[in-house]
């Protein structure tokens, strides 16, 4: 082999292993920087974590009767058995926590409706009447029976009807009318003569004979027929 030849084989291999130093110089240097960074952390939370390590020393000492490692382990076993329900426990702690911020302007105009109902309520007089309707129920119930009411619920078919018979239009217009006209006229006391004349009077005859009828109907009201 020529001199010059292995001259720059020998000068090649100087060219790579110069390459390598340079590679290597670069990854210690990288290197030495990661140490530094390592040491300026442990030395910023070297001392935190010194005093975080004693307080939970001594908070494990305070409670070192009241556990021991197997508890530990088995509560850690139960942990990883149930992994997939507590997961499913957070997503529903999730799904509750967007339901309650999305429900939550909705719950407040609702309520800001119900003070606004309630007070139009108290402004009309509501709260005063159902005081009133209470009072009215103590008194009902001071005065009657349970039997009693019992009685009025299977007549108050019979009553309602007899008020509407009695609020009809041409009733009152005859109640009011025949009460016009006795103030109208302040009739005098009717003597024996007087009493016999006024039963001779057309209208009047027609009127006793309307309260006939109407009693002749009080015995068969009163003693309604049994059902057999």
């Amino acid at each position: 082999m020529d001199t010059p030849d292995v001259n720059a084989a020998i000068l090649e291999r100087l060219v790579a292993l110069d390459g390598r130093l340079e590679r290597i110089e670069a990854e210690l240097q990288l290197i030495a920087r990661r140490q530094r960074a390592l040491d300026d952390l442990v030395a910023e939370f070297g001392p935190l974590a010194k005093e975080v390590y004693q307080s939970l020393l001594h908070e494990l000492c305070g409670v070192e009767g009241d556990f021991d490692l197997d508890q530990i382990a088995e509560l850690a076993r139960k942990l990883l058995r149930n992994t997939r329900r507590f997961s499913e426990l957070l997503d529903l702690l999730a799904s509750t926590h967007d339901f309650l911020r999305d429900a939550t302007p909705l719950g407040k105009d609702v309520l800001h409706t119900l003070i606004e109902r309630l007070d139009d309520f108290e402004r009309r007089g509501g709260f005063a009447f159902a005081r009133q309707s209470l009072k009215i129920a103590e008194r009902v119930m001071e005065e009657f029976t349970p039997e009693d009411v019992e009685k009025l619920a299977e007549n108050v078919t019979a009553i309602l009807k007899t008020a509407r018979s009695m609020t009809q239009p041409d009733v009152l217009r005859m109640v009011n009318g025949s009460l016009e006209a006795v103030r109208a006229e302040q009739p005098a006391p009717l003597t024996p003569w007087g009493a016999l004349k006024a039963l001779h009077d057309p209208e009047t005859q027609q009127g006793l004979a309307l309260a006939v009828a109407m009693l002749r109907r009080f015995p068969a009201a009163l003693n309604p027929p049994h059902p057999t």
